[in-house]
């Protein structure tokens, strides 16, 4: 299994952090998305992975987490939880 660096984000001055979620169907959507996320300004990006139907987590993990600088959030929901 491969080890991950972790990021915390702080707030600070009381200013209010958005998270914005990852929706796509696809991998190559969802790269799409995390650009525009991190573009817009977004403090937090979250990886909705449970909604990707073409998922490798060996072949696409990483590359999504080294796509933008900004932070993320990994989500694998399992479909009972919705």
């Amino acid at each position: 299994m491969q080890e991950t660096a972790t990021q915390t984000v702080q707030q600070t001055n009381s200013k209010t952090l958005l998270c914005t979620s990852v929706t796509a169907s696809t991998f190559e959507q969802a790269l799409d998305e995390i650009r525009m996320i991190a573009e817009a300004g977004a403090d937090l990006i979250e990886l909705r992975l449970d909604l990707l139907t073409d998922f490798d987590v060996e072949e696409h993990l990483e590359r999504m987490l080294k796509t933008t600088d900004t932070p993320k959030l990994v989500t694998m929901r399992p479909t009972w939880e919705g």
